[in-house]
């Protein structure tokens, strides 16, 4: 994906450490938002935007899973997840990727 590595180096840069999940999910989450809200146009409302992210195929994920995809019966994206915990001021992967 386009950026990763100017997230990671950027992100070095101010915080001195490397990206965690929050920054990783985030950086990742906005990043589609803004994939289909140029895919969708100008014209947009609730229901062309929904329409659009329902035609997403294969977004795919730069820092590791399966990528992302969406339909019209298929709104969650994902059919997996990983289990993080915090401890201290890191978050600590617990399991995962955990299947549903």
């Amino acid at each position: 994906m386009q950026g990763v590595e100017n997230l990671n180096e950027k992100y070095r840069n101010k915080y001195n450490q490397n990206p965690g999940l929050a920054a990783q999910l985030s950086y990742y989450y906005g990043s589609l938002l803004i994939f289909a809200l140029e895919q969708n146009g100008r014209d947009l409302s609730t229901s062309s935007l929904v329409k659009t992210l329902e035609s997403i195929r294969n977004f795919p994920k730069p820092f590791g899973g399966n990528n992302i995809f969406f339909g019209p019966n298929k709104h969650q994206g994902s059919n997996e997840s990983i289990l993080t915990q915090v401890k201290g001021d890191k978050w600590i992967k617990v399991a995962g990727p955990l299947k549903y």
